[in-house]
């Protein structure tokens, strides 16, 4: 095993002594990092990495494993373990504090593995899943960056630890099957191969690489969408892909490798969509089997070696990229505040006030939820409507099962039968069916528009058309929701408020929002308001009390209504009055809303059209004498009207 690469690596990621500094910059980051170090010298490991896919921030013993039990009945936590994340911990640690001690554990407990489970068989399938084995070969790669490698093994164990290597290559070719490749198993399995081949080229077989390289290039291909969104739908995996495609670019760069295709033209759209999976403090969505944690290491990765624009604060890229990036030039044109994926059906909404998603796409692989339609809303730094989470993979669980649901999100739901109507914790009985989406933008704010439809009670085809206003100055969200479906529906309306927001004085038509000392407010036309109290999990295996807002209504044929959030305690909304010309009856083919002040002055007018007029005249008179026509028209406060 030539360490010549690794060796020249080291000397160049640790050039110019950048770790002393970097150490009083970010110490309660590193402090993270350490105190899993020290558990882990104690044979007791948590997975609470930003990037852990099954986070648990409960210890449990490792001591005399045999690498094939787990606690709980989880087998999620040994897919954990059987991943190594542990070993990058404790090289990094070894070379942030220089004591042995770290040192000396890794290299027993790499050396355990191989001796008791070193060689996939029919005992131990699942330590040996291809995923978690292409990782954990990464890990181990990329953990000797960290290490000292002349004092790391003796003769002996060096090749004991080269043979291991060479199993595992092995073993990932021969267990790769097709649909993998469509697939977040397929890239990160076959990562480990490569990362291995670019520093150590003679433990690679010429058909393994020739192989390996082929394959990432066709799955890298087949699994982003043109708007760069991994088809899977969940940011969480979507930056496990890319990162470890990161990796193989980072030491390429560093080892002079040249790539047999453009990698890294390749990731820059992926990684510039994934800028708007997070909101302005890199917090990651939990949206899709994600979870809602600091992304700031991440995203300042993907800002370190230049794909997106630099933040002003100390940068925590150094201890993963290290010194070859230190002068990277990056593109300094902020990135647009909207971001509409026409292929994936994201869209999001990122401004200094405002983070708004909202997906209307395709659902993906399993990790997709019931979300069609769905929406979030983060303002002026605190979350107010979020994703639900997913809490656990446990087969069957009641609880995966409740918030992978359209209830958990907000939407519509067809109460009877769900559009998208999940069964288990991996299944579904049907799927919504998204139809479009679209984002428009003036000086007012945005309109986001998309549909999608679902099958009633009686098999009945069932049409959701949903218009979402976000108005920048007023700091109110309308949405205007049409149902359509021959015969009668019960449908209902969820908004999944964030934990610290308190909903109270709950009437048919308002409720008061309170955020710290902020106050806010919901409105509906639907005279049907409730609150309830829910369970939501920000984190994987970790459970929060929130609470949830509805209305519902029985419909026949076809229902159109509003909900209007005010962001700030000035705001207030109420229904304006609409005739058709030359009628002196109110009718409902149009829905007027009005947004006032404190102190009664209007700061708008807005008028939603769900329906091309077919019958009498098209235009239409508000009782401020207002004339419309257009499927969304806007009085702004000096009265101009704005069409969108």
């Amino acid at each position: 095993m030539n360490r010549q690469k690794i060796t020249n690596y080291q000397k160049m990621f640790f050039a110019d002594e950048w770790l002393p500094s970097y150490q009083e910059q970010h110490p309660d980051f590193l402090s993270k990092i350490l105190d899993r170090s020290d558990l882990v010298v104690e044979d007791l490991l948590i997975y609470t990495d930003a990037m852990d896919m099954e986070a648990c921030d409960i210890p449990y013993s490792i001591k005399g494993t045999d690498w094939n039990t787990f606690p709980e009945e989880d087998p999620e936590w040994l897919f954990m373990l059987s991943r190594h994340g542990f070993l990058v911990d404790l090289a990094m640690t070894y070379k942030i504090t220089g004591e042995d001690i770290y040192q000396e554990k890794w290299r027993n407990l790499v050396l355990d593995f191989i001796r008791k489970n070193g060689h996939p068989n029919a005992e131990n399938t699942l330590s040996w899943r291809p995923i978690d084995t292409g990782i954990r070969l990464t890990n181990w790669v990329k953990s000797l960056n960290y290490l000292d490698s002349e004092t790391l093994f003796s003769s002996a164990e060096a090749r004991l630890f080269e043979q291991a290597i060479i199993e595992q290559i092995h073993f990932l070719k021969e267990s790769f099957i097709s649909k993998y490749e469509l697939s977040n198993w397929g890239i990160l399995a076959i990562t480990g191969i490569l990362v291995t081949e670019l520093f150590f080229p003679e433990l690679v077989k010429m058909d393994e690489k020739e192989w390996a390289w082929k394959t990432l290039e066709e799955q890298i291909d087949l699994q982003f969408y043109c708007d760069g969104i991994h088809w899977e739908q969940s940011p969480l995996y979507h930056h496990e892909v890319v990162m470890s495609l990161l990796y193989i670019l980072q030491v390429s760069e560093y080892t002079d490798y040249s790539l047999p295709f453009n990698l890294k033209g390749k990731l820059k759209q992926p990684i510039q969509a994934s800028y708007y999976y997070a909101d302005q403090k890199d917090q990651l969505n939990a949206l899709n089997d994600s979870d809602s944690v600091d992304f700031r290491y991440v995203y300042d990765c993907y800002r370190g070696m230049g794909f997106l624009p630099q933040r002003q604060e100390a940068s925590l890229a150094p201890l993963y990229i290290g010194n070859l990036y230190a002068t990277c030039s990056t593109s300094e044109r902020a990135m647009p505040t909207t971001f509409y994926g026409k292929q994936s059906g994201f869209i999001a909404i990122k401004t200094k006030d405002f983070y708004f998603t909202l997906f209307n796409g395709r659902h993906g692989s399993s990790h997709g939820h019931g979300t069609t339609g769905s929406l979030t809303l983060h303002y002026q730094g605190e979350d107010i409507l979020i994703d639900s989470g997913r809490y656990t993979y446990l087969e069957e669980s009641v609880i995966r099962e409740k918030l992978k649901g359209e209830d958990a999100h907000n939407s519509i739901t067809v109460v009877e039968n769900p559009a998208t109507d999940i069964k288990g914790s991996w299944g579904y009985q049907s799927l919504a069916e998204p139809l479009f989406s679209q984002l428009t933008e003036n000086k007012e704010g945005y309109l986001v528009e998309c549909a999608w439809n679902g099958v009633g009670k009686s098999g009945e085809l069932i049409l959701i058309n949903r218009k979402i206003m976000l108005l920048k100055k007023i700091a109110s969200l309308v949405i205007c929701d049409t149902i359509q479906a021959q015969g009668s529906n019960q449908v209902r309306t969820n908004f999944n408020f964030a934990q610290q927001v308190a909903v109270s004085k709950v009437t048919k038509t308002t409720a008061e929002l309170k955020i710290k000392q902020q106050k806010m407010v919901v409105w509906t036309d639907s005279e049907s308001l409730r609150v309830r109290a829910e369970t939501a999990s920000a984190i994987y295996n970790q459970l929060f009390s929130h609470q949830r807002l509805t209305h519902c209504c029985k419909m026949k044929n076809q229902q159109t209504n509003l909900t209007a959030f005010g962001l700030n305690d000035a705001i207030q909304f109420e229904k304006v009055a609409v005739f058709q010309n030359k009628s002196s009856e109110i009718t409902d083919l149009v829905k007027g809303l009005r947004i006032y002040d404190s102190k009664q002055k209007i700061k708008a007018e807005l008028f939603f059209t769900p329906f091309d007029i077919v019958q009498g005249d098209k235009l239409f008179i508000s009782e401020t004498k207002q004339k419309i026509y257009g499927k969304v028209v806007l009085m702004n406060e000096k009265n101009k009207k704005v069409r969108f």
